[in-house]
């Protein structure tokens, strides 16, 4: 079960295709409705405290996934897109 799960996260283009949800726009409205009126720093903490829940609820889910191997994935993912959107094409 342990390893579906961390699938699923490893490949979010499952999710989209499932779903018919275009991520990239649901991450640009949550980006503007999470961050509105907020100083940078203010708008990493708001963003950071609903990851950190979603991950709790995704961990309470699946609770063979550790927190760990649940960071591990989240913040490999982060750092893709970050790496994504701030180098130029």
């Amino acid at each position: 079960m342990k390893a579906l799960a961390l699938q699923e996260f490893e490949n979010p283009s499952v999710v989209s295709f499932n779903k018919g949800v275009d991520l990239s726009e649901r991450a640009r409205e949550l980006q503007r409705v999470a961050t509105a009126g907020l100083s940078n720093g203010e708008a990493l903490t708001a963003l950071g405290k609903a990851l950190a829940n979603e991950i709790s609820f995704v961990i309470a889910r699946h609770p063979d996934t550790s927190i760990v191997e649940m960071l591990n994935l989240v913040f490999r993912g982060i750092r893709k897109e970050a790496y994504l959107t701030t180098t130029p094409r």
